[in-house]
């Protein structure tokens, strides 16, 4: 720093506040640890063995302070300036420049005054008044207040250090300093502290400055901080003692339970596979000859006993009608004979929950009240899910063919409590058996749209009237299914058929 007669050399009378009472002269020394500069004093050497200290008084804190205890007398110094420049940052009015000057002006000669007696070298003191009173610039010239005032041409550089270019050399003296930072410690450290307050210089315009600033912050950081100690627990002991088996043990359970895992996930993966390969199967299966299921049962009843099978029908089928009249004229579902009974096709729209097997609530009653229509007949009632042609694969449902089993067993089980286990049976059929058979282009092409698959979704009731003959060709004339087909996975796969 330059001679300047308003500086260092002032014959002013300077009165320099001790807290804790006069002490022993100090010098400064640095942690070889980077715990950072301190004072060195014989009460201060083993805590264990200092006496009482009295504390100093107490100062507003400051952004950016790490500790008091243990800080630098530079910067317990600078800490007034360094608190000043954080009020100037958050301030939203005009202040009084002038007033503002002379308070600042102040600040500055009283830090030089506190570090003319402290054991540090000349440009050490030089550098770090240079950076409070650059800091203290930057961040008054660059406010909505202070930017075009009388502080461009009257900063504290130009006032005390004579130096027109606004702080310019603070990040050549950062440098310099870096190359030493054993015994430049306590100026870094208050220089961090000006980074941290806001003192941009020079990187407030160039492209990459705020990047800039921050790598610089980090190293000044690291330096400041030393390595860190890279044992957790440096003086630690260990116990003898004998080598326990249980690790041997733990290691056996945990193998095991890795094998079971992956046993689980390699059955579920061949269990997926099989169930993809067989749909095909089970859909040529279906198809396959005969149409028909073989039967023992006589052939057509004799003229005497036409009217009575067919006046029974008849009856079966409208007492249904009256009893379901709303949900039939709502499209829910339709009621035709079979020839020997009548058949029930429900459709799933709001039946079933995707991929699920539950029956939804509102759909309770309408199978408790078909239960009840037929509790007095002597008939068997088969109950038959079907889905669309869209693959399913779940862990509880692999395939289709699963899904619509479920379905149909969860609605035997309701009309079972109405009319017993022993007339109920329950099949799946999958997407076997579409409402149009897949015959055609068109037909093809309707079980893949959209409103097909709706139609496909169904749970069909087949209800028969005990000890009544089947049709003679086994046909349904009215649904436009064969009664063979209805009953083709009864006769190909006996798996199929479930009992509630």
């Amino acid at each position: 720093m330059e001679a300047d007669p308003r500086g260092y050399d002032s014959e002013s009378t300077v009165v320099k506040p001790t807290p804790g009472g006069v002490r022993a002269p100090t010098v400064l020394h640095v942690d070889p640890r980077g715990a950072g500069p301190r004072d060195v004093d014989p009460r201060d050497v083993d805590p264990r063995e200092a006496g009482p200290r009295v504390p100093p008084p107490a100062q507003e804190p400051v952004p950016g302070d790490f500790a008091r205890a243990g800080m630098p007398p530079m910067v317990e110094a600078a800490l007034p300036l360094l608190s000043l420049i954080a009020r100037l940052r958050t301030l939203s009015g005009t202040p009084d420049l002038e007033a503002l000057r002379l308070r600042v002006v102040a600040a500055v000669k009283a830090f030089e005054a506190a570090i003319l007696g402290v054991a540090v070298t000349r440009e050490r003191a030089q550098a770090a008044h240079y950076a409070l009173c650059a800091t203290i610039d930057d961040v008054i010239l660059n406010s909505s207040w202070g930017a075009y005032s009388l502080w461009a041409r009257q900063g504290m550089v130009s006032t005390f250090h004579t130096d027109v270019t606004g702080g310019e050399r603070f990040f050549d003296l950062l440098a310099h300093l870096h190359k030493d930072p054993g015994s430049n410690r306590d100026v870094l450290l208050l220089m961090y502290h000006c980074l941290s307050l806001g003192f941009e210089g020079r990187m407030r315009v160039h492209p990459q400055g705020h990047l800039e600033i921050g790598r610089i912050r980090e190293g000044l950081y690291r330096t400041l901080r030393g390595e860190a100690e890279r044992e957790l627990s440096p003086a630690w002991r260990g116990v003898d003692a004998r080598l326990s088996t249980s690790g041997a043990r733990h290691l056996l359970w945990a193998g095991a339970g890795l094998a079971v895992l992956v046993l689980a996930g390699l059955f579920l993966l061949l269990q997926s596979a099989v169930n993809r390969r067989s749909d095909a199967t089970f859909a040529a299966f279906i198809a396959a000859p005969p149409n028909t299921p073989p039967s023992l049962r006589g052939g057509p009843p004799g003229p005497a006993t036409a009217p009575v099978a067919a006046k029974a029908q008849s009856r079966l089928v409208d007492s249904l009608r009256r009893t379901l009249k709303r949900e039939i004229d709502d499209g829910t579902l339709d009621v035709v004979p079979n020839g020997n009974g009548a058949t029930l096709r429900i459709r799933n729209a709001g039946l079933f929950q995707s991929g699920s097997a539950e029956v939804a609530p509102a759909y309770t009653a309408l199978f408790e009240r078909i239960g009840q229509a037929v509790r007095g007949e002597d008939v068997s009632v088969q109950v038959i899910g079907h889905t669309d042609n869209v693959p399913i694969r779940t862990v509880r449902f692999p395939s289709n063919y699963e899904l619509s089993v479920a379905r149909a067993q969860a609605v035997a089980a309701i009309l079972a409590r109405s009319i017993g286990t022993d007339a109920i049976r329950a099949e799946g059929r999958g997407e076997a058996q579409p409402v149009r058979p897949n015959d055609s282009p068109a037909n093809i092409a309707f079980n893949n749209s959209p409103e097909g698959r709706a139609q496909n979704r169904r749970t069909e009731l087949v209800i028969r009237r005990n000890g009544s003959p089947t049709p003679p060709d086994g046909s349904d004339p009215e649904s436009g299914h064969e009664a063979g087909q209805e009953s083709g996975r009864e006769s190909g796969r006996e798996s199929g058929e479930v009992r509630p």
